[in-house]
């Protein structure tokens, strides 16, 4: 008899997670003993093979400068959603990694930062047209246990996708536990038996769909138990990361995703903007078993608190949302993760207004925002 993980895990084979070994490396733990904005720089310079979720998704840093950190990546149809945009979780996705490293670059030597929180508020969505995604942060407060840093995500024309902030924990680590010689081209593989023939994934074709427009005709829980049930397509992000709608009813969803490789950073455990990603995946779903027929709820902000590292063991991650609150036009939701232990590692909340099907393409193709009326 199939037990239960080995289930759910089958709901995977689908994906890139499911079926390939992630392509990329850790830092070298020895680079711990320089300063932050050298550490900064190094990865910038090209000079670090980049980490799994560079293969990925082409998450790249472009400039490390004092108290000041960039981060893009392209606009790959791979990142569209169920209704043809990019969902939210794509910005949190790109902005992790330079609200981080804005603090780091005022770091000195053993010091590490960890994300604990991350907000974001949503401007308009963007899709393929938007040429690339820019998170550009600044650091807001350094102290010796505190940092705090803002970013704005961007379009390649500069239009404002997003606006975030994050809270980060300041770490001190035992410079004897730390190698004598810096050597940052002693890098670990995150899987070693990665191959890399072909592309990475973000550049190769697309698979999956988007909704045709005509469904978004009836009611949102009969969709959210036609994604659970694979009776429609997985949209392009699901294939990429691996997320997947298990069960719903009305005001509830759960989902599930692999604790894989390919969602780490060059730190050894998953990338919190991966798990921002996850979490508003999530509560979109939740917001879509309570949207009436014709109508599509669009997530205006999020909030992620991240309460212990989670490890890439091949485990099943474990996420669950409810709607907290339905009004006419202003629905709340929270969502909890777990790891493959059980343990609870993140909780979110978010917040979503209803608009048309036909809201997405107009906004992220022209110049509307969105709705924030309740």
């Amino acid at each position: 008899m199939t037990a239960p993980d080995d289930e759910l895990r089958a709901r995977f084979d689908e994906t890139i997670p499911g079926r390939e070994s992630p392509r990329g490396h850790y830092g070298s733990p020895s680079i711990l003993a320089m300063d932050g904005l050298a550490r900064q720089r190094h990865f910038t310079s090209g000079a670090a093979k980049p980490p799994a979720v560079h293969h990925l998704f082409g998450l790249t840093p472009t400039r490390a400068s004092p108290g000041r950190a960039t981060f893009s990546a392209p606009a790959s149809p791979w990142l569209l959603g169920t209704a043809g945009v990019f969902h939210g979780g794509v910005a949190p996705m790109v902005a992790d990694a330079p609200l981080s490293s804005s603090v780091i670059t005022e770091l000195g030597p053993n010091q590490i930062v960890t994300t604990a929180a991350l907000s974001f508020d949503f401007v308009r969505p963007a899709d393929p047209s938007a040429g690339r995604i820019v998170a550009e942060s600044t650091s807001e407060h350094v102290g010796r246990n505190l940092g705090l840093s803002s970013c704005e995500v961007t379009d390649a024309a500069g239009r404002l996708l997003a606006y975030g902030i994050a809270r980060h924990v300041v770490l001190s680590i035992d410079p004897e536990e730390q190698a004598s010689d810096v050597d940052p081209t002693q890098q670990v593989p995150v899987d070693e038996a990665a191959t890399y023939d072909g592309p990475d994934p973000w550049e190769r074709p697309v698979e999956g769909e988007v909704l045709s427009p005509e469904l978004w005709d009836r009611p949102g829980l009969e969709l959210a138990e036609a994604w659970c049930a694979d009776e429609l397509p997985r949209p392009p992000y699901q294939v990429l990361t691996g997320c997947t709608p298990v069960d719903c009813r009305e005001g509830w969803v759960r989902w599930i995703a692999p604790a894989s490789g390919w969602w780490c950073s060059p730190a050894p455990y998953l990338y919190g903007g991966m798990l921002a990603m996850f979490a508003e995946s999530t509560l979109s779903a939740a917001f879509t078993t309570v949207s009436p027929a014709g109508r599509v709820a669009a997530v205006v902000d999020l909030n992620v608190r991240f309460l212990r590292p989670v490890f890439p063991d091949g485990g099943v991650l474990d996420a669950q949302a409810e709607v907290v609150h339905a009004g006419r036009n202003l629905r709340v939701a929270t969502c909890e993760i777990h790891d493959g232990r059980g343990k609870l590692a993140v909780l979110a909340e978010a917040s979503a207004v209803l608009v048309p099907p036909t809201f997405f393409s107009d906004a992220a193709s022209g110049d509307a925002e969105l709705p924030t009326d309740p």
